[in-house]
């Protein structure tokens, strides 16, 4: 039987919660798309260090713990708010979808580290969350194993998106233009190239630990919603 246990992170556990978001995410096919192997983890450790700090003071910063051991992380943001950083700023000003879902919450990333797997950590932490509320939700599946988690639960996929959101596409395009070729450039200036290519050659490591090769079931980033159960 497992033991995970769910509760809102404390500032105490930004750390652990910052470390497990950083090391699944560094190989997620959306986040791959956007750097493409390069500088992505300091990219990443910014972007989530910053959602923390938007989320863990109000309680919408979600671990789940095995025993003492913060094995899982889920990031809420309410209606109205969203993620801040050139990054969320870029993506909503591009993404229609995006500022549609400015109305309904965001489940902005849920990450279970690997000694959390295997034991329902996820679907614990959805359940934490979805189980009062009664508002819409929406969220981006990247892979076709969290599309089915999230389909459990209540979520369906958007409409209009086809094989894949063109719309997303065309957004992560302009993000990886922006962000990315700076991010790159800072680097090459700071550390020098090889520096940069042992850090590409570690992403590539970590990413194999967590989750395989990047882009392996790649659903083309999927939007889904879950509407609130009727009275």
């Amino acid at each position: 039987m497992s033991g995970i246990t769910v509760r809102p992170l404390a500032g105490s556990d930004v750390a652990d919660a910052l470390e497990i978001l950083v090391d699944v995410f560094v190989a997620d096919p959306s986040w791959q798309r956007v750097f493409r192997g390069r500088r992505i983890r300091p990219a990443l450790t910014r972007y989530y260090r910053r959602c923390l700090q938007d989320l863990v003071p109000a309680g919408n910063a979600d671990g789940a713990w095995d025993a003492r051991r913060l094995v899982g992380v889920a990031l809420w943001y309410p209606p109205g708010q969203r993620p801040g950083g050139l990054i969320g700023r870029i993506t909503r000003l591009f993404s229609r979808r995006q500022r549609e879902h400015l109305r309904g919450w965001l489940l902005e990333g849920i990450a279970v580290a690997p000694d959390g797997r295997g034991q329902g950590t996820g679907g614990k932490l959805l359940t934490h969350r979805l189980a009062g509320c009664t508002d819409v939700v929406h969220l981006e599946a990247t892979t076709e194993a969290s599309a089915r988690l999230y389909a459990r639960f209540g979520f369906v996929a958007e409409p209009g998106q086809g094989e894949g959101d063109r719309e997303g596409d065309r957004v992560r395009d302009r993000v990886r233009d922006r962000v990315g070729d700076r991010v790159r450039d800072r680097g090459r200036d700071r550390v020098g190239d090889r520096v940069r290519d042992r850090g590409r050659d570690r992403v590539g490591d970590r990413g194999a630990e967590h989750g395989g090769a990047p882009g392996a079931e790649h659903t083309g980033d999927l939007w889904m919603t879950r509407l609130p159960a009727a009275p």
